[in-house]
């Protein structure tokens, strides 16, 4: 089993990454505390809900939701919890981030550990310390900044995945390479088709070496006030297509990550020859780009929704750029001007 620390203005965090038993013994409170974990999750792995103390959500749209945590507070407030209680989320990153912000606003703050149970939760959603919710189609704009005591990261979980699942979450790995490490970047273009086979060696090692990357980035940054923004590359616009015409996650981030990339060159902030190392490789990996148009009411529709963005400041928005391949930073985009490139590149 690996472990990873990392710590920040936040406080401290461990990642267990291995068999998710030998993650248990590591934090023996763990065994007692309470779950919460989605009917899906539970069908897969019935043991989940063996404890006296547990709750499954209905899988669906509306998890991350206000709602959603009405439920969880009433569920914590029949258990008597108290200030010094220990709450376990297990699942994809939905229920990651509701518990995450449960728990994180429930007097206050109580103590959780998070058990994600997708390739997408493992990599990104269930590390790093922001919770969120959505509210209507406005994604993630609720939230807090709160660190869960561990994050147990089981890899053989994916075994039990689709493969648009494994995209969803090769996605954010691809982003972790593309702004940190051109290693990472190699090593994907080489061995995806052995991710794709869910060979559990390979996966380990990019799960671990996409860990590294972003923990490294929160513990220098964990509020978002700098170099943490570089991990939104290509979620400005992945956000908004995501909710407007239900794409996976993954294939959202994909669209975005080729848009940035576009626009990297067109600002002259990214030469062409690497763009197009990048562009053949997003193609290659996320073949369903090949195809994907978007029609003119939807990407009208995708615009205007970027007045909404959380990284919007007045007029402008604070846009993930690539300087060159493992290397990013921010610029504070006039929204006009964004939307001006986007308009022209689709």
């Amino acid at each position: 089993m690996k472990k990873l620390l990392y710590s920040c203005v936040l406080g401290s965090s461990a990642i267990y990454v291995g068999e998710l038993a030998s993650c248990w013994r590591e934090i023996p409170e763990a065994m007692e505390a309470p779950i919460i974990t989605s009917q899906q999750v539970a069908s897969l792995y019935p043991w989940l809900l063996a404890r006296k103390k547990a709750l499954a959500i209905p899988d669906s749209a509306e998890v991350k939701s206000l709602d959603r945590v009405k439920e969880l507070y009433q569920f914590f407030l029949d258990l008597k919890l108290d200030r010094s209680s220990l709450v376990i989320g297990a699942g994809g990153g939905a229920i990651c981030d509701l518990v995450g912000f449960a728990a994180s606003t429930f007097l206050r703050g109580i103590a959780f550990i998070l058990v994600p149970t997708t390739l997408l939760a493992q990599v990104d959603a269930a590390v790093g310390g922001k919770t969120a919710l959505d509210l209507g189609l406005i994604k993630n704009v609720i939230g807090t900044f709160a660190l869960p005591q561990a994050t147990f990261v089981d890899p053989k979980f994916i075994l039990t995945l689709p493969e648009a699942e494994i995209l969803n979450g090769l996605a954010e790995v691809t982003k972790h390479a593309l702004i940190a490490s051109s290693d990472l970047f190699f090593f994907l273009q080489e061995n995806w088709p052995r991710l794709l086979r869910r060979d559990l060696e390979i996966m380990e090692k990019v799960i671990v070496a996409s860990l590294q990357i972003k923990t490294s980035i929160v513990s220098q940054d964990a509020c978002e006030a700098g170099r943490r923004r570089l991990l939104n590359l290509g979620h400005t616009l992945a956000h908004a297509v995501e909710k407007e015409l239900g794409l996976g996650h993954g294939q959202a981030v994909a669209w975005g990550l080729v848009l940035a990339t576009k626009i990297s060159v067109l600002l002259g902030y990214l030469d062409q020859v690497e763009a197009n190392l990048v562009l053949s490789f997003l193609f290659r990996a996320f073949p369903f780009l090949l195809g994907f148009e978007l029609a003119p009411s939807q990407l009208e529709t995708i615009l205007g929704r970027l007045e909404a963005d959380k990284k919007r400041q007045a007029t402008e928005i604070n846009f993930v750029l690539l300087r060159r391949l493992g290397q990013a930073e921010t610029r504070r985009l006039p929204l006009s001007e964004l939307k001006r490139l986007v308009h022209d590149l689709c």
